[in-house]
C-alpha cells in the first residue's frame, strides 16, 4: 500500500483525511511502503543566518522606499556575513539620498540601477549617523564629512538582471530564475522588483499560503524585495516557491516574511539585483537585456493598506483570518 504526501497540503491536514478515508482494519502493515518524499525536494533558507546576524526586519512605513529597503538589506547581509558582525543597521535615508544626488533627481525611493549609482558613488553610512524620517524631506542633503565615511565603505559592485520578457511584459525567463537560485545556492540574497494588485491569490504549499498569481489589474501597485531561500521540487505546485523579506517590520505576515511561487516571478517580476564582490547573474555567453529604466513601467508603490492585506493573505494563518475581497 502507498500512501503518497501532497506538499501542496499542511501535514496535519493531509494525515486527517488520509485517515479518515483510510480503513486500517484492512490494511497489511507487512506491506506498508514508506518513501521519504524528501529526497526530491531542495531547500535554502538564509532566515536563520540572518537571525543569527541580528538582523531585524525593518518598516519602510508609509513612503514608497522598498528598493532603498532591499538594497540596503543587501549590503548588511554581505557585511554581516564576510566581517562576523551582528545588529548591523544601515542608513535608508542616507542612499536614498545618494541615489538623488548621483541621479539629479528628487525621488522618494528609485529603481535598482539608480540605487545603484547612488551606492557606487557615495556608498552607505550606518544608522546612527543618518536616521531614517517618517515622511520625505527632498531638501534633505547628507554633509561632505557624512559622504566621505559613505564612500569609504563602498565594499560591493552590482548586477543588474532585468526580465527578458520586458518591454512586452513582466516575468522572469526559466534561465533568469535559475541565475537567481544560484545565488542563494551559494548563500547570497538577492533582491526582486515585481507587479502587483488586490487581486492577488494564493495557493497553499506545506500548510504556507503562497502568492501565486493576480485575478485582476485593479489596485496595481509596484513593490521590491529580497529574496532569501526557495523550496522547490516536483511535488510542489509551479516547480516551487521563494521566500522574501518584506519591509513592513515583523508583524507583517510571517514574522515579517512572506512567499511567492515560481509561477509568480514567471510572471510579475521586472529586475532583480545582487551586491557581491564580483556579482555575475548570467554567464557572458547568454544575452543579457539591455533595457533602459525609463521603459520599465512599474505600478505606484504599493500603499500601508494594500500591504497590510497582502501580509494577512500569505500569513501561514491566514485562514483564521478574514479575506479581502
Amino acid at each position: 500500500m502507498l500512501l503518497q504526501y501532497d506538499f501542496n497540503q499542511d501535514a496535519e491536514s493531509w494525515r486527517k483525511e488520509t485517515m479518515s478515508k483510510t480503513d486500517l482494519a484492512k490494511i497489511d502493515l507487512t506491506k506498508v511502503q514508506v518513501i521519504d518524499f524528501s529526497k526530491f525536494l531542495k531547500t535554502i533558507d538564509l532566515r536563520p543566518q540572518i537571525g543569527q546576524m541580528g538582523l531585524g526586519v525593518r518598516s519602510q512605513g508609509g513612503r514608497g522606499t522598498c528598493s532603498v529597503f532591499a538594497s540596503t538589506f543587501l549590503v548588511e547581509f554581505k557585511l554581516s556575513q564576510e566581517r562576523s558582525l551582528t545588529g548591523m543597521d544601515l542608513s535608508e535615508e542616507y542612499l536614498n539620498a545618494v541615489t538623488n544626488r548621483a541621479t539629479g533627481r528628487t525621488d522618494d525611493g528609485d529603481f535598482f540601477s539608480s540605487i545603484s549609482e547612488g551606492y557606487k558613488s557615495f556608498g552607505v553610512v550606518d544608522e546612527v549617523w543618518c536616521q531614517y524620517k517618517t515622511t520625505y524631506d527632498p531638501n534633505f542633503q547628507p554633509d561632505n564629512e557624512l559622504l566621505g565615511v559613505g564612500e569609504a565603505c563602498r565594499f560591493y559592485k552590482t548586477d543588474l538582471m532585468i526580465s527578458a520578457n520586458l518591454p512586452a511584459k513582466p516575468g522572469f525567463s526559466d534561465v533568469q530564475l535559475a541565475a537567481i537560485l544560484k545565488q542563494l545556492d551559494n548563500g547570497v540574497p538577492v533582491a526582486i522588483g515585481f507587479n502587483g494588485s488586490s487581486g492577488t491569490t494564493t495557493i497553499s504549499v506545506g500548510g504556507l499560503s503562497v502568492m501565486d498569481d493576480l485575478s485582476n489589474d485593479i489596485g496595481p501597485y509596484g513593490h521590491s524585495v529580497p529574496i532569501v531561500g526557495y523550496r522547490s521540487g516536483p511535488l510542489i505546485s509551479s516547480g516551487g516557491y521563494v521566500i522574501f523579506r518584506n519591509s513592513y517590520g515583523p508583524s507583517w505576515g510571517d514574522s515579517g516574511y512572506g512567499y511567492m511561487s515560481f509561477n509568480y516571478l514567471k510572471k510579475y517580476t521586472n529586475d532583480a539585483i545582487v551586491y557581491d564582490r564580483s556579482p555575475q547573474f548570467l554567464p557572458p555567453t547568454i544575452q543579457r537585456v539591455k533595457l533602459p529604466v525609463e521603459r520599465i513601467r512599474y505600478p505606484p508603490p504599493i500603499t500601508l493598506e494594500t500591504a497590510d492585506l497582502l501580509g494577512k493573505l500569505i500569513h501561514p494563518a491566514s485562514r483564521l483570518i478574514v479575506q479581502p475581497s
